[in-house]
């Protein structure tokens, strides 16, 4: 437990990219299966905003995938992380299934709309 918080306290606080993707990672990695919806808000929520850079949203959405056990074939799980190589916010923001997405924070997150 004192990994977690620490790893969360990394995402929040350091200033490289790289660092705050791999604590987030490492956060994420800590609820994997765990269907917290806590968790699942906030991985969302990073991975919805243009703001962060595209490794930390798909590191974002990666951990929101793990968290939900919603991997399937091996594949998908590539096919998230190769969203890095398209370098642009908007790119990413269009190759996001969001229909998967929005049955997953329907069935999780008790009252979400969106």
């Amino acid at each position: 437990p004192e990994f977690k918080d620490l790893a969360y306290k990394i995402w929040l606080n350091d200033e490289n990219s790289d660092v705050k993707a791999a604590a987030l990672d490492a956060w994420a990695g800590y609820y994997s299966g765990t269907k917290d919806p806590f968790v699942l808000k906030i991985l969302y929520n990073i991975f919805i905003s243009e703001k962060y850079t595209v490794w930390i949203r798909v590191k974002a959405l990666y951990g929101f995938m793990k968290v939900v056990d919603q991997f399937l074939p091996a594949r998908e799980r590539s096919d998230i992380l190769d969203l890095n190589d398209l370098e642009d916010n908007k790119l990413v923001t269009k190759a996001i299934d969001w229909n998967k997405v929005k049955r997953i924070m329907k069935q999780y997150i008790p009252g979400w709309k969106k």
